[in-house]
């Protein structure tokens, strides 16, 4: 099943349980901005929409033993280094600090208010296509704008759509893991998936870090070199204890390099 962080009440678990009794092992959360300013900036400013409400629901998934698996959006126009640090560590702490969440941008998609207001205000550049080049709009702080474009980069390659698809695949495999895990007696996908989201927080805060202290491409590019080292280690780490349950493309998959265009 799938929904909002904050349509899920925590004082009315009767739907949850319903559906767990029914076979259900999981659910899709629409995770929101783990701090106000971004909250604001796309007019969610409501008392329930709030970045505590991420991690109530969290913590109620884990202790109802259903999966949980997160969309998320980190970069937007108006992000800054202490809006992107406060998104790391809040997704850090749900256990939602997957690659697919912490590389991923704001898509000014066609129709949508929000593209409708970021092209009255001028932000959206020349090269702005909502099919090829969603993410082709001004990002006001100079510090958070390269590291933006590189993490963009990173995981949407040259084409948003299969970096979207890519995305959600993995999501997917997550879950057909969680599944034959479960079939193991085993209830929570936390101790395989806390490592790899440990490996990708740490990524991203020495590249927050680096565009907080001078953005250098030379310095993201070794970034980039040790994560992809060190996930493969850890892939091959997980393999050992949880290949018999992993799909084999989880165990192969490799995260685009900075020199892929993007």
């Amino acid at each position: 099943m799938a929904t909002a962080c904050d349509l899920i009440d925590p004082d009315n678990l009767e739907l949850l349980r319903i559906l767990k009794q029914a076979g259900a092992i999981g659910v899709l959360v629409g995770a929101e901005a783990c701090e106000p300013i971004s909250l604001q900036s796309v007019g969610k400013n409501d008392k329930v929409t709030t970045p505590a409400a991420n991690i109530a629901v969290s913590d109620l998934l884990r202790r109802e033993e259903l999966l949980m698996l997160t969309t998320f959006i980190n970069i937007n126009p108006y992000s800054t280094t202490e809006s992107l640090k406060a998104n790391a560590e809040g997704l850090l702490r749900m256990g939602a600090a997957t690659f697919a969440n912490l590389t991923s941008g704001l898509m000014m998609l066609p129709g949508t208010v929000i593209t409708q207001k970021a092209r009255d205000a001028g932000i959206l550049f020349p090269s702005y296509n909502p099919l090829s080049t969603p993410y082709d709009y001004k990002i006001f702080d100079g510090r958070v704008e390269p590291f933006a474009r590189a993490l963009l980069a990173m995981r949407y390659w040259s084409n948003p759509a299969v970096g979207n698809i890519l995305g959600l695949a993995q999501d997917m495999l997550y879950l057909s893991f969680g599944i034959a895990i479960r079939r193991q007696g085993l209830k929570d996908l936390q101790p395989p998936r806390q490592s790899e989201h440990q490996l990708n927080f740490n990524f991203f805060m020495k590249g927050l870090k680096l565009a907080e202290n001078g953005w250098s491409q030379q310095g993201w590019k070794t970034l980039v070199v040790e994560y992809n080292r060190s996930a493969g280690l850890m892939r091959r780490e997980l393999r050992k204890k949880y290949g018999q349950y992993m799909p084999s493309f989880y165990l192969t998959a490799k995260t685009p390099r900075s020199s892929d265009p993007g």
